[in-house]
């Protein structure tokens, strides 16, 4: 009897249990964030109240809140001292959803008794994102996650050339209103992110999947709370944080290029574990070869050396190219204390491997006519994988966050080469290239926000690392010719351009690495006021880092020694460096010494600025202050032939002042008018006089230890209006006045195979020029209920510029456009969804002027244009399984326009058949097709 009553208990406990369980896995969420509407700051404290019960939850120190309610439909009262009370009627629960309700709340009146503003839910939506769009402190145009998921793009540099007045160059690179990508700053999760290339001032976008960003914002006017080392634009990345609930989302794609997949591929061998972006020793120098190969070893020691290097030299067929494949796996959770404190992650792991086949014609002219006429199949190869890792815990008024991201790419590619040289004896050439670059990249933040006393004083801080590493193994290159004249006799064999001194450009390796570390901090506390009865803020802060970097690189090089067998050089490239082949008589291996080769570098940046917030008025608000910036840098290496050091060091001290003024015209536009004084200084790279020998353009590149840091002067004017959520329409203008910018150019009095850039400073430039953007549904069009459900949107920009071209003598002869600026941008297109948002389909346009990618020497070598393009993508997408899953497909660079870059000799300002064609690709059309699903 005892046992059949323990078991009846037992039963009735469990079944409580499982009902409990039930009707608490059959609970939803209301999840928001609340407020300020005069500065968009959060409301830290407030407690958000459900009518009619005992829930209550208070904000954190993000203005968050969370709500587990029972399926219904509920009204939320939000009550705070020194704000209105709002009520939010008709808010919906569903079973196992979350509902997103963010608030903003209104300054309280100012006469006495409490004042009560009723609203529904869906009112209040809308009215949050008024709030978010209208009151940005700058000028500032951005891309949040939902419209990033409904374009066809999965790098953020894909991401970026949606966004007003800006565009893409070499597809990862941004350029902001023209200006060449050198004129912007990254900045990663609050995070300052300096130059990821070895040899240009930029960062490299591709390496951001886009499905890892939260939004992108980029901000084109400055503040004294920003960075002021920039002149076309900040672009501010943040990735995930705290989610709105638990889940794990795993995404699988592939992918199909029309020129690419399933053609077949050639290359050298690879590593056995390249497809993971790991380089497993494949390319490496053997460690018998000696830190320098110099004339203190015998020439047997150095046949030694040669052989000890592996053939490698061979062109292998790979099989055909396979179609790209893409993984994701993310996991998000979060898990709410009884002390109301809560405990967010977001951890997401990506992979991506791709085979991309382009063809490229390359030219190029001096006064005489063509230098050389080759076309190129470049065979490439590349693997990605990254992820990020993000913790946050908030309690009460204070939240401390930890943000990972890492990336690591490796690509590999292959280039054949066929055509003409002119320059000198014509010769009919075949050659090739084998480039290996593995790229890592993480940044880590330890960040904080808390609230101080009852008067809301707000801290904020960030200490933050990032480590950046590039490493090009086993670069190679050979070429073989023989008289143009005799390319159709088969007696006459091509021969290798193989002499007497090591080169990295004939039968050559080079090796180099490069290693970035940046060790920074920034911090700041903003006190609220109240200044001619508004609401107003006062804003100061520190921001400083410290970065150092290592760069070394060698060629070595196949030579010919005493008494060379010159028959050997119609030796197949296989076969020609054979063991046999290193001895007396044949080759051995030397190394090109020059001092240049290797440099180490350092910057520090010490920032401070004070900025103040003021309402002056209902209708007219200034954010003004100042900021200093005191930078050093320093870069230390040798002189060409490595007898001497010599060092080259730059310090500069600079006042930047700005002014940011909004007139609220009524509730839904404004008119903005903005000054500010920003500076560009020199990247390591463009001060160092390290010389670099670029295959594809046949151009060496160096450094230029003379350049000094520009200063720019910038005024814009905007007028902005919201005819309803997510809607826009804004037209502005801006002015930009440039002391000493910094250009790549060519360098004078070289020709042929051995032109040369570099980089100098202009005297002056100025750049201006208008933008417009209209993002509207179709209602002006129809009141049908269909219109609703289409957007269409579309941003343009006309922008000139001007600088000075002088002669030798520098005389004014002439005038051009600034390097990298386009007279025009255009991004357009039309979105639609229906069917509850289950169905999405996305038709995006894209299109810039040309523009200068090569600044030549007057009288001696034309600019270099890069030609207009039209670029269209498609994407449809669909929600299964209850919008658990979901189905898209893809379809990029539909046209398939050839990209051309030509000399504009009869100065018709288009591109047509009597220009010179320095060089033109195509890239083939592409096609993907993507699942996800999210189990929750």
């Amino acid at each position: 009897m005892k046992k059949f009553s323990i078991s009846k208990i037992f039963l009735s406990m469990t079944l409580i249990m499982l009902t409990a369980i039930s009707a608490w896995a059959q609970n939803g969420k209301i999840i928001g964030k609340v407020s300020d509407k005069s500065f968009n700051e959060p409301i830290a404290g407030l407690p958000v109240v459900v009518k009619g019960s005992q829930k209550v939850a208070p904000t954190n120190v993000d203005g968050r809140y969370e709500l587990s309610l029972a399926p219904g439909t509920y009204t939320l009262e939000f009550k705070y001292i020194s704000y209105k009370t709002k009520t939010v009627a008709e808010v919906e629960v569903k079973a196992g959803k979350v509902t997103e309700l963010n608030v903003v709340m209104d300054d309280a009146a100012t006469e006495l008794g409490e004042v009560v503003v009723t609203s529904s839910y869906k009112k209040e939506t809308v009215n949050a994102l008024y709030s978010l769009q209208k009151n940005n402190i700058s000028i500032s145009d951005g891309i949040s996650a939902e419209i990033i998921k409904k374009t066809p793009d999965k790098s953020t540099s894909d991401v970026l050339k949606r966004v007003s007045g800006t565009s893409v160059q070499d597809n990862k690179f941004v350029i902001v209103r023209g200006l060449n990508d050198r004129y912007n700053v990254t900045t990663l999760n609050n995070s300052l992110m300096l130059s990821t290339e070895p040899d240009r001032k930029a960062f490299s976008f591709d390496a951001i999947p886009s499905n890892l960003v939260e939004n992108v914002m980029i901000n084109k006017t400055a503040s004294p709370d920003m960075p002021g080392d920039f002149a076309g634009g900040i672009v501010q990345i943040t990735t995930k944080d705290i989610p709105d609930e638990n889940f794990i989302t795993i995404n699988l794609g592939t992918g199909f290029n029309s020129q690419s997949t399933f053609k077949p591929f050639k290359g050298s061998k690879k590593g056995k574990f390249d497809w993971l972006t790991i380089e497993d020793g494949t390319r490496e120098l053997p460690s018998t070869i000696p830190s320098q190969v110099n004339s203190s070893y015998s020439n047997e020691q150095r046949y030694q050396f040669g052989r000890d290097l592996q053939n490698d030299w061979g062109v292998l067929n790979q099989g055909n190219g396979i179609p790209s494949t893409g993984l994701q796996f993310t996991l998000g959770n979060n898990k709410k204390f009884k002390n109301n404190s809560i405990l967010g992650s977001v951890f997401s792991l990506s992979y991506r491997y791709q085979e991309n086949l382009t063809t490229t014609g390359r030219g190029d002219y001096d006064n005489i006519g063509q230098v050389y006429n080759y076309n190129d199949d470049q065979f490439k190869y590349s693997s990605a994988l990254g992820g990020i890792f993000n913790l946050a815990y908030t309690y009460k008024d204070n939240k401390i966050s930890l943000k990972n991201f890492y990336n690591r790419n490796l690509d590999n590619a292959h280039t054949d080469r066929t055509g003409a040289n002119y320059d000198g004896t014509p010769s009919s050439v075949l050659g090739n290239t084998e480039y290996t670059s593995q790229k890592g990249f993480w940044s880590s933040q330890l960040e904080g926000e808390h609230l101080v006393g009852a008067s809301n004083i707000k801290l904020d801080w960030n200490l933050n690392y990032t480590n950046a590493r590039r490493s090009e193994p086993d670069l190679r290159r050979m070429l073989y010719s023989k008289p143009l004249e005799d390319v159709d006799d088969p007696s006459v064999p091509y021969t290798a351009s193989v002499g007497g001194s090591p080169s990295p450009n004939y039968g050559g390796k080079f090796y180099s690495d490069l290693k970035d570390d940046v060790y920074g901090a920034n911090g700041y506390i903003s006190v609220p006021f109240t200044f001619l009865k508004n609401k107003s803020l006062l804003k100061f802060g520190y921001m400083g880092y410290y970065k150092q970097r290592d760069f070394s690189s060698r060629v070595l090089g196949y030579i010919t020694s005493n008494g060379f067998e010159y028959n050997l050089l119609s030796l197949p490239q296989d076969q020609i460096f054979d063991d046999a082949n290193i001895r007396p008589g044949g080759f051995q291996l030397g190394e090109l010494i020059n001092g240049t080769y290797k440099y180490a570098a350092d910057a520090n940046l010490n920032a401070g600025y004070l900025m103040f917030d003021n309402n002056l008025s209902k209708k007219v608000r200034l954010v003004w202050g100042l900021r200093t910036e005191a930078y050093n840098q320093s870069l230390k290496t040798r002189t060409i032939d490595n007898l001497h050091a010599q060092q080259y060091d730059l310090s500069k001290f600079d006042l930047l002042p700005s002014a940011n003024l909004t007139y609220k015209v009524n509730d839904k536009s404004n008119a903005r008018l903005a000054y500010s004084r920003t500076v560009s200084r020199p990247e390591f790279r463009e001060v160092s006089p390290f010389s670099f020998y670029d295959f594809s353009i046949s151009t060496t590149i160096y450094g230029n230890p003379n350049l000094t840091s520009s200063n720019i002067n910038n005024v814009d004017v905007k007028y902005e209006w919201y005819p309803s959520a997510g809607q826009v329409l804004s037209i502005s203008g801006f002015y930009k006045g440039f002391a000493n910018p910094i250009e790549q150019v060519v360098v004078p009095g070289l020709s042929g195979v051995n032109r040369a850039r570099s980089f100098q400073n202009v005297d002056k430039a100025v750049n201006y020029g208008i933008e417009a953007e209209i993002r509207k549904d179709l209602t002006f069009i129809s009141k049908a209920a269909w219109a609703h459900n289409f957007i269409v949107f579309a941003n343009a920009s006309l922008i000139d510029s001007k600088v000075d071209v002088l002669d030798s003598k520098r005389n004014i002869i002439g005038s051009r456009p600034l390097q990298g600026q386009s007279p025009y941008l255009i991004n357009a297109g039309l979105q639609f969804s229906g069917m509850e948002n289950s169905l999405n389909m996305s038709l995006m346009y894209n299109r810039i002027g040309r523009r200068i990618n090569e600044v030549g020497v007057p009288g001696e070598y034309e600019d270099v244009y890069e030609n207009t393009r039209d670029v269209v993508d498609f994407q449809v997408s669909k929600k299964l399984f209850k919008s658990n899953a979901e189905l898209k497909l893809t379809a990029s660079d539909l046209l398939n326009q050839k990209a051309s870059f030509y000399q504009d000799v009869n100065k018709s300002k288009s591109f047509d058949k009597s220009d010179n064609v320095i060089g033109s690709s195509v890239f083939g059309r592409s096609f993907s097709l993507a699942f996800s699903y999210t189990f929750k």
